[in-house]
């Protein structure tokens, strides 16, 4: 969690400029009063692998002024506007939520380096129902200030807002249904529960006294609700990164992402206390703990992250025990090597299951996947997408294309790529 009294110091310290420069353009509303709170939050604003500035998923999408990471996952968005911009025109809002939409990052953050206003893109409701949280720095009292580190790095790693977002939206809900039952008209429902509940009043009078009442409901923004205990004893720090250690050892393609080093780490090592199961605020707590090994590794320079996504053990690129993957493949062979030895004879499709779903790519003449229309030069980057699209947010998920993609041989029998790709070095 942020650290308060930093949080605190530094609203103080905006504030104060904010009161000097009453205008300030883009640039310098970023750098004088937006980079320093989200520092005060925990992240690195320097390290690229925690944020990123005008940041593109693919060359065809609009960038955003922000995107944060977690673990290598762009997690929440950043708009920045020019300080006194008008945060309440459709348009700013609909932009930020579009580019989160479109990347599959389901929190973003529109602000002028004063008002932050905090939105949940995956919402299936309309724009200005996505707001969650609106903070203004110069009027903040303690609530907002906590409302405000809902965006620190370990409540986003966390996923605490989540929690928060499920309370809002059923606040929403009760909100609505309440505001129904006095107008226009007073429901029936309600005039009958009162006929009960108040003998001697009529219809009439009771109609009538709701006309006169002027009711009204709100939802008190507060902290998602407490967490059972989860009895998790998270262990050392040291225990975590000796398993990293270990996997990515013995780990034949010498790379591994994120997922397959949780996978990993979790066969050997304990998911809560030996005498409980690991409640949902116990599993957080230990990726956190898988989190923060892999980023400490990184930062004394054990591990390295070349493909933001895949991670190594620095010592073997060092030693030369670890070969870079264009050398490796070009080494172990290519598409195009399969359809020369006769492999693979395009135009050909393949397919793979994911999620109980049926996805297929077709490999072209020149060693391409089309996917859904799209074309990728390799087969990691194609599954990556056809995983996306299963899962229904646009994403291309790290990936080994090789083991994902099989070829459906006339017997109605499944052969991976990686499969033929040892058959081409045989001499198969």
């Amino acid at each position: 969690m942020a650290n308060d009294s930093s949080l605190r110091d530094t609203v103080e310290q905006v504030r104060e400029r904010i009161r000097r420069h009453r205008e300030l353009d883009e640039q310098n509303t970023k750098a004088s009063l937006i980079d320093p709170i989200f520092r005060s939050l925990g992240w690195d604003m320097e390290d690229l692998d925690e944020v990123r500035r005008e940041y593109k998923q693919r060359p065809s999408d609009g960038p955003v002024d922000y995107a944060l990471f977690v673990a290598g996952e762009p997690r929440l968005f950043v708009e920045a506007k020019k300080l006194g911009s008008n945060l309440s025109d459709r348009r700013w809002a609909s932009q930020v939520v579009g580019y989160a939409t479109t990347a599959g990052v389901e929190w973003v953050v529109l602000t002028d380096g004063n008002e932050y206003r905090v939105y949940n893109s995956h919402a299936a409701v309309p724009v200005e129902q996505k707001l969650l949280r609106t903070v203004r720095l110069t009027d903040a009292d303690d609530k907002d200030l906590a409302g405000l580190e809902l965006l620190s790095k370990a409540q986003i790693h966390e996923r605490n807002i989540d929690a928060v977002w499920q309370a809002h939206h059923v606040d929403q809900q009760l909100l609505s249904v309440l505001g129904g039952l006095f107008t226009p008209e007073p429901d029936p429902s309600l005039v009958r529960l009162l006929g009960k509940r108040l003998e001697g009043l009529t219809k009439g009078k009771i109609i009538g006294g709701l006309k006169r009442i002027r009711a009204s409901f709100e939802a008190t923004p507060g902290d998602a609700p407490p967490p059972e205990p989860d009895h998790t004893r998270a262990l050392p720090m040291s225990e975590y990164e000796k398993a990293v250690r270990a996997f990515l050892a013995a780990e034949p393609d010498r790379r591994a992402t994120v997922e397959q080093v949780r996978k990993a780490i979790q066969r050997v090592l304990p998911l809560g206390a030996a005498d409980h199961a690991m409640d949902e605020r116990g599993r957080s707590v230990w990726w956190h703990q898988v989190a923060s090994a892999l980023s400490h590794m990184k930062r004394r320079g054990e591990l390295l992250n070349p493909n933001h996504g895949e991670w190594e053990l620095a010592n073997r690129v060092r030693a030369g025990r670890s070969v870079p993957r264009r050398a490796r493949q070009a080494r172990e062979g290519s598409i195009q090597d399969l359809i020369a030895a006769g492999l693979l004879h395009p135009p050909i499709e393949v397919e793979a299951t994911y999620l109980q779903r049926r996805v297929t790519a077709t490999i072209n003449s020149q060693g391409e996947f089309e996917v859904e229309g799209e074309i990728f030069a390799s087969p990691s980057a194609s599954a990556g997408r056809a995983r996306g699209l299963v899962k229904g947010d646009g994403r291309i998920y790290p990936t080994s294309g090789w083991d994902f993609w099989s070829v459906r041989h006339p017997d109605g029998s499944l052969v991976t790529l990686a499969a033929l790709r040892e058959r081409l070095g045989k001499g198969a």
